[in-house]
């Protein structure tokens, strides 16, 4: 009965881990783009992956945490994580180029469920492709 407490108590705590991660990425990410603004000479898409590495290093540490892949799994995963994000980010630039004649929070709204559709396809398909193994829940 103790070990049935005690490994609810430490699910409970990865998932408060993993909680942090997503709330630390999800305030650092708004942050990264002035600050990738004053780096010269990088083409834009490559820019728009640098302001996804919080993302990708938290899919990095959860992939590595809670999966039996090897390490090289957690880094393309995390690969894939930034190409979803460029992917997502120019699908929501194109929809809202193409909803020019709507309300700006018509534009807004189709720009960010195209963008999530576009961002969660493209991570679905490239983590998909991963090797499978045990995984413990988070």
């Amino acid at each position: 009965m103790t070990q049935a407490i005690a490994s609810a108590d430490t699910s409970r705590n990865s998932l408060l881990m993993v909680a942090a991660g997503g709330i630390l990425s999800g305030v650092l990410t708004p942050l990264l783009p002035t600050l990738v603004d004053h780096i010269l000479g990088l083409p834009g898409q490559f820019r728009i992956s640098l302001i996804a590495v919080p993302f990708a290093v938290l899919v990095f540490v959860l992939v590595r945490r809670f999966g039996v892949n090897p390490w090289w799994a957690a880094g393309l995963a995390a690969i894939v994580t930034m190409i979803a994000f460029v992917c997502a980010v120019n699908a929501a630039i194109f929809i809202d180029a193409q909803a020019a004649g709507a309300s700006k929070l018509m534009r807004f709204l189709l720009a960010g469920l195209t963008g999530g559709m576009v961002g969660t396809a493209v991570m679905a398909l490239g983590i998909g492709l991963l090797p499978a193994g045990p995984r413990e829940a988070a």
